[in-house]
């Protein structure tokens, strides 16, 4: 554990208490862009779920980086938006400890990180500024990767980032009233940044309405599909754009 990340890691964050670790973690790992050369990550695939067809190749690689960025981005985003801390998370300065089934368990980072800085008044890309190491050092060369390998669009592995962050930006908005989430709801509104590139992270899901009245319910669905249906025996996500609502 990253100490001076410890009091996020209470009641639902309890569990990621050893996701985010420093250089003196004992577990065996090895540098992330390493695991995802071609032939490491075809290892690593080989035991996360031995894939028969290309397929089952490219539906295996969308659920390893789901498994990934779900113990990445909660505690992550928990520190942005929870505690203002800035991250080390250029994707070339971080280890890998992976489970013994080939599944991501934890993060080696190289230093623990800083406070972010006071930022100047109305900067013009605010509600990207302290997102933007997350975005541009990790999930960017990241994407590319699992989509070289895959031949998945990159959309795919871009929402399912996307989805993890924007169900953590609302559990934390929901839970802790006092935590600045503003420009974390602002950023996942835009279509694009400041400089006028595409937001890889724009809206991920949609929030449609079941039923009236009393007996409404509100469904959380993603806009782009993780591709689960192409491996043998795993049913569609609860939240999968191809689940039809009555």
């Amino acid at each position: 554990m990253i100490e001076v990340l410890k009091p996020l890691f209470v009641g639902e964050l309890a569990p990621y208490r050893d996701v985010l670790v420093l250089a003196d973690d004992p577990r065996p790992s090895r540098p992330v862009a390493d695991w995802l050369g071609p032939a490491a990550f075809e290892q690593v695939l080989s035991t996360y779920g031995t894939p028969r067809s290309a397929d089952e190749r490219r539906g295996l690689a969308s659920e390893w980086s789901k498994d990934y960025l779900s113990r990445l981005l909660p505690p992550v985003v928990a520190a942005i938006l929870v505690m203002g801390h800035c991250l080390p998370l250029a994707l070339t300065s971080i280890e890998l400890i992976l489970g013994d089934a080939g599944e991501p368990l934890a993060f080696k980072l190289p230093a623990a990180g800083s406070p972010f800085a006071p930022a100047e008044p109305d900067p013009a890309d605010d509600p990207f500024r302290r997102f933007a190491p997350l975005i541009d050092e990790h999930l960017e060369p990241l994407v590319a990767a699992l989509s070289r390998y895959s031949r998945l669009s990159p959309r795919v592995f871009w929402s399912n980032a996307a989805n993890y962050v924007e169900w953590m930006v609302s559990a934390i908005a929901s839970r802790m009233p006092d935590a600045r989430v503003d420009d974390a709801r602002a950023m996942l509104e835009l279509r694009q940044r400041a400089d006028g590139r595409d937001n890889p992270l724009y809206r991920p899901v949609r929030y449609r309405t079941e039923g009236e009245g009393s007996a409404a319910k509100t469904h959380r669905q993603r806009r782009v599909c993780c591709v689960r249906y192409l491996v043998p025996d795993r049913t569609l996500c609860a939240n999968c754009p191809l689940v039809q609502l009555t």
